[in-house]
């Protein structure tokens, strides 16, 4: 249920045509080798085609990673699938067999997910409908998140082009949830990197005389930078780690 939770917000028909083609294709191909023993260059290019768009047309309610998930479940027993029958096929109807079974399960995590939400509101779960929002809002982060790494392997460009558009809230959420982790020498590199950055700001502004108040301000900021313990700079630079900590994971 967490899985099908974390992935309802990027559907496939919430991407645009050519996204969901090239995404659709590479989780077949991925499916095909991984799970059906075909190599991509064993796999007819017809049956692709039409395997593509037999999913764009039936399938738009779930997530690419779904594809995935659904031929993962079929290899473990978790849907009503003979994955053993398929080995060394791939066409369409195998493909809407697992994905048709895929979609029952599916279907019956998000009524029970809907059961849960209705039981919310009547407070018999959440504490108040604060903390459900706050939950769903997690959801919708990792989501999101999952969404762009996935873009990032397939060669597909990205919501995010640098680390100034990622939200700061983020790494608390992807580190809670157990979704990106960091080594402690990357970690110490980061906070260099984010300390630096957050001088350099300041600096560029500290040189731009066309608002001499502004300049000023930041003269007497980067002065003060030079306690360790200024809270102001600490704030700054937290606020800057967050955003390259998750950076980290989607840059080029």
């Amino acid at each position: 249920m967490k899985t099908i939770l974390s992935n309802q917000y990027s559907i496939i028909k919430n991407l645009n045509p050519e996204e969901s083609i090239t995404g659709i294709s590479l989780a077949l191909r991925f499916c095909a080798e991984v799970y059906c023993g075909i190599k991509n260059d064993d796999l007819n290019d017809n049956v692709l085609k039409e395997s593509v768009l037999f999913v764009y047309r039936n399938y738009k309610n779930i997530s690419i990673n779904e594809i995935k998930l659904a031929f993962e479940m079929g290899a473990n027993n978790e849907i009503d699938v003979n994955m053993v029958a398929y080995y060394g096929k791939f066409n369409v109807s195998m493909l809407g067999d697992i994905l048709s079974e895929y979609s029952k399960r599916r279907n019956k995590a998000i009524v029970e997910i809907e059961h849960l939400h209705q039981k919310n509101i009547r407070g018999e779960t959440f504490v108040n409908e604060v903390d459900h929002k706050n939950f769903i809002a997690r959801q919708e982060v990792i989501a999101e998140f999952k969404t762009e790494l996935e873009k990032k392997k397939n060669g597909l460009p990205l919501k995010y082009n640098s680390h100034e558009e990622i939200r700061i809230h983020w790494p608390k959420i992807l580190i809670d949830n157990g979704i990106i982790q960091l080594d402690d020498e990357t970690k110490k590199r980061i906070w260099s990197e984010a300390q630096h950055l957050v001088k350099r700001e300041h600096q560029k502004k500290a040189a731009d005389f066309t608002n001499l108040y502004e300049a000023k301000h930041n003269r007497a900021l980067l002065k003060s930078f030079e306690d360790a313990g200024n809270q102001t700079y600490q704030a700054k630079c937290d606020a800057m780690y967050s955003k390259l900590f998750v950076w980290e994971f989607l840059k080029p």
